[in-house]
């Protein structure tokens, strides 16, 4: 845990759970479906191991992460958010809304990381994800957008996307990029693409329907 400030105060103690160098980039990772130690690493460039360690086992300890080990050849060990864990969406939205409106990704004007407002849009979903109306659901759906593809799985009410998985998916829809653009940025419902012929659904639609309003919804009622 991070030196505490000594005052009663909840944001004090927050930074005292999450101000530390790079625990709120772990909680990042876990958001978006990075649950293995060596997938952290690789995805976190530049974190020790031991400090990796030692972040998994604070987050752990505050009730935010829960480590589950598989009785598999060779052992499989995974970090996963808890509930509490979950409940930080609303405030890396937040960071990222902020960050995106003030341009903190830009050094001196310019961007020092290539932008790909696709990969953003996919990797943002965890945070857009409606738990409240989606608890309980469960399913993975397959997205390809062009030459490129993610896998979106509801569990434990939340969102995880990836571009692997090891779920079965139940449906896969398919779109170009700009299509699944205008889509994921809200200008372009779902349901809207598919009636015109933009991206083609197939698989279960129920399992559609829970990523159409739990992870699509919110977007459009923003940009609306």
């Amino acid at each position: 845990m991070a030196r505490g400030y000594g005052q009663e105060c909840p944001i004090a103690r927050t930074l005292e759970m999450l101000g530390e160098k790079w625990t709120l980039l772990v909680v990042r990772e876990l958001f978006q479906g990075t649950n293995r130690f060596k997938d952290l690493v690789e995805r976190l460039h530049g974190i020790p191991r031991n400090l990796l360690a030692q972040r998994l086992a604070q987050l752990e300890t505050e009730g935010l992460v829960v480590r589950r080990s598989y009785r598999e050849v060779p052992p499989r060990v995974e970090y996963h958010l808890t509930e509490k864990g979950w409940s930080l969406q609303p405030v890396l939205r937040s960071l990222a809304d902020w960050g995106r409106r003030w341009n903190v990704c830009a050094v001196d004007g310019e961007h020092h990381l290539e932008h790909d407002p696709l990969s953003e849009r996919m990797l943002n979903l965890p945070f857009e994800y409606d738990i409240a109306s989606a608890r309980g659901a469960r399913g993975t759906v397959e997205v390809r957008a062009g030459a490129r593809t993610w896998f979106v799985t509801f569990e434990h009410g939340g969102c995880l996307v990836g571009r692997s998985t090891e779920e079965l998916p139940s449906a896969a829809l398919t779109g170009s990029e700009a299509v699944w653009l205008d889509v994921l940025s809200g200008h372009l419902r779902l349901e809207q693409a598919e009636a015109a012929g933009k991206i083609t659904v197939a698989g279960d639609r129920g399992t559609v329907d829970r990523f159409s309003h739990a992870c699509l919804g919110p977007q459009a009622l923003l940009s609306a």
